[in-house]
Protein backbone atom coordinates (compact mmCIF):
# COMPACT_ATOMS: atom_id res chain seq x y z
CA UNK A 1 0.00 0.00 0.00
CA UNK A 2 1.30 3.38 -1.36
CA UNK A 3 1.46 5.89 0.97
CA UNK A 4 -1.55 8.06 -0.10
CA UNK A 5 -3.64 4.88 0.05
CA UNK A 6 -2.35 4.32 3.76
CA UNK A 7 -3.83 7.76 4.52
CA UNK A 8 -7.41 7.86 2.62
CA UNK A 9 -7.80 4.30 4.26
CA UNK A 10 -7.14 5.96 7.96
CA UNK A 11 -9.64 8.72 7.17
CA UNK A 12 -12.20 6.47 6.53
CA UNK A 13 -13.76 8.79 3.86
CA UNK A 14 -17.94 8.30 3.36
CA UNK A 15 -19.49 9.66 0.29
CA UNK A 16 -22.16 12.52 1.40
CA UNK A 17 -23.13 13.65 -2.17
CA UNK A 18 -22.18 13.68 -6.22
CA UNK A 19 -23.29 14.99 -8.86
CA UNK A 20 -22.47 15.28 -12.94
CA UNK A 21 -21.73 18.94 -13.83
CA UNK A 22 -22.30 19.78 -16.89
CA UNK A 23 -21.17 22.99 -19.41
CA UNK A 24 -21.96 24.14 -23.14
CA UNK A 25 -21.06 27.19 -24.76
CA UNK A 26 -19.39 30.05 -22.67
CA UNK A 27 -20.32 30.10 -19.71
CA UNK A 28 -18.51 30.35 -16.19
CA UNK A 29 -19.51 29.65 -12.96
CA UNK A 30 -18.09 30.94 -9.19
CA UNK A 31 -18.27 28.42 -6.23
CA UNK A 32 -17.93 29.67 -2.52
CA UNK A 33 -15.40 28.08 -0.34
CA UNK A 34 -17.14 25.16 1.26
CA UNK A 35 -15.01 23.70 3.81
CA UNK A 36 -15.61 20.14 2.93
CA UNK A 37 -13.50 17.30 1.63
CA UNK A 38 -14.66 17.44 -2.34
CA UNK A 39 -13.32 16.06 -5.72
CA UNK A 40 -13.73 16.62 -9.26
CA UNK A 41 -13.06 14.23 -11.63
CA UNK A 42 -13.09 15.49 -15.11
CA UNK A 43 -14.87 13.13 -17.57
CA UNK A 44 -15.13 14.75 -20.53
CA UNK A 45 -12.90 18.32 -21.04
CA UNK A 46 -11.75 20.66 -21.34
CA UNK A 47 -12.76 23.90 -19.07
CA UNK A 48 -10.41 26.42 -16.68
CA UNK A 49 -10.38 25.95 -13.20
CA UNK A 50 -9.15 28.94 -10.97
CA UNK A 51 -8.64 28.40 -7.39
CA UNK A 52 -8.73 31.12 -4.93
CA UNK A 53 -5.26 32.71 -4.97
CA UNK A 54 -3.62 29.94 -7.56
CA UNK A 55 -3.36 31.01 -10.93
CA UNK A 56 -5.58 29.42 -13.33
CA UNK A 57 -5.30 25.97 -15.02
CA UNK A 58 -6.81 24.21 -17.56
CA UNK A 59 -8.22 20.40 -16.82
CA UNK A 60 -8.80 17.82 -19.52
CA UNK A 61 -10.13 14.42 -19.21
CA UNK A 62 -9.24 11.81 -16.85
CA UNK A 63 -7.88 14.96 -14.52
CA UNK A 64 -9.15 14.27 -10.96
CA UNK A 65 -9.35 16.73 -8.16
CA UNK A 66 -8.98 16.53 -4.43
CA UNK A 67 -9.33 19.30 -2.00
CA UNK A 68 -9.14 18.14 1.75
CA UNK A 69 -11.18 21.54 2.33
CA UNK A 70 -12.75 23.19 -0.47
CA UNK A 71 -11.55 26.77 -1.51
CA UNK A 72 -13.61 28.78 -3.51
CA UNK A 73 -13.17 28.89 -7.12
CA UNK A 74 -14.32 29.33 -10.81
CA UNK A 75 -14.93 26.70 -13.06
CA UNK A 76 -15.07 28.10 -16.75
CA UNK A 77 -15.29 27.46 -20.29
CA UNK A 78 -12.50 30.34 -20.74
CA UNK A 79 -10.64 32.05 -18.17
CA UNK A 80 -11.88 35.62 -19.72
CA UNK A 81 -15.58 34.44 -19.00
CA UNK A 82 -17.30 36.84 -15.80
CA UNK A 83 -18.58 33.95 -14.33
CA UNK A 84 -21.78 33.82 -12.26
CA UNK A 85 -22.02 33.40 -8.41
CA UNK A 86 -23.50 29.59 -7.58
CA UNK A 87 -26.38 30.06 -4.89
CA UNK A 88 -26.77 26.42 -3.72
CA UNK A 89 -30.65 25.60 -3.23
CA UNK A 90 -32.01 24.05 0.07
CA UNK A 91 -32.85 20.73 -2.06
CA UNK A 92 -29.54 20.60 -4.27
CA UNK A 93 -28.61 17.24 -2.89
CA UNK A 94 -31.40 15.79 -4.42
CA UNK A 95 -30.14 16.90 -7.78
CA UNK A 96 -28.01 14.57 -10.19
CA UNK A 97 -27.19 16.59 -12.48
CA UNK A 98 -26.16 20.57 -12.99
CA UNK A 99 -25.60 22.42 -16.36
CA UNK A 100 -24.03 25.43 -16.79
CA UNK A 101 -23.93 27.70 -20.01
CA UNK A 102 -26.11 27.35 -23.38
CA UNK A 103 -28.82 24.27 -22.91
CA UNK A 104 -29.73 23.96 -26.17
CA UNK A 105 -25.50 22.74 -27.16
CA UNK A 106 -23.67 19.28 -26.49
CA UNK A 107 -21.89 19.86 -23.90
CA UNK A 108 -18.35 20.29 -24.02
CA UNK A 109 -17.64 18.96 -20.31
CA UNK A 110 -18.88 16.94 -17.84
CA UNK A 111 -17.58 16.36 -14.49
CA UNK A 112 -18.43 14.14 -11.74
CA UNK A 113 -18.17 16.55 -8.44
CA UNK A 114 -18.94 15.77 -4.89
CA UNK A 115 -18.20 15.74 -1.57
CA UNK A 116 -17.67 13.39 1.13
CA UNK A 117 -17.06 13.15 4.77
CA UNK A 118 -13.42 11.88 6.59
CA UNK A 119 -13.87 10.19 10.04
CA UNK A 120 -13.74 12.30 12.90
CA UNK A 121 -11.19 10.72 15.35
CA UNK A 122 -8.18 10.89 12.33
CA UNK A 123 -9.13 13.84 10.34
CA UNK A 124 -7.41 16.00 12.33
CA UNK A 125 -4.39 14.26 12.23
CA UNK A 126 -4.52 12.80 8.84
CA UNK A 127 -5.95 15.37 6.34
CA UNK A 128 -2.51 17.48 5.97
CA UNK A 129 -0.81 15.07 4.90
CA UNK A 130 -3.39 15.22 1.57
Amino acid sequence: MDALAAIVTLLKPQAVGAKVIRGAGRWGVRYPAFQQPSFALILQGPCWLAVDGMPATILETGDFILFPAMPGFTMASDPKVKPMARKPTPTEDQVEEIFHGDTTMEPSVSILGGYFAFDSINAPLMVDFL
